[in-house]
């Protein structure tokens, strides 16, 4: 038995699940092309020349600072989900307790 999903586009089109994998591929080579033209026809554009050293520092240190905030950010995600599994596995393994309910029959 095969199984396959099906996506809807935006527009309403259903799209087969083996489909999907093909546009992002798509989708990433035309962002390549699009790139690698921009720089080859703009390049001072595209690499923004700093005409100082300081600017450079900053830009540098600024880049550094959000990649650190983002890993960090990953971590504690990562941390904060293990811990709320780890709670929901600790409650579930509580045995549950079921008292005997009279019933209304005489």
């Amino acid at each position: 038995m095969i199984s396959c999903a099906w996506f809807r586009t935006r527009k309403g089109k259903l799209i087969d699940e083996r489909r999907v994998h093909v546009l992002y591929k798509d989708g990433f080579r035309i962002l390549r092309a699009v790139v690698y033209l921009i720089k080859e026809e703009k390049p001072f554009a595209f690499f923004s020349v700093v005409a100082r050293l300081p600017t450079a520092l900053l830009a540098a240190s600024l880049a550094i600072f959000g990649f650190l905030s983002f890993t960090c950010g990953l971590i504690l995600d990562t941390a904060s989900r293990g811990r709320a599994e780890s709670k929901r596995l600790a409650y579930l393994s509580v045995p549950v307790r079921f008292t005997s309910v009279k019933s209304m029959d005489p």
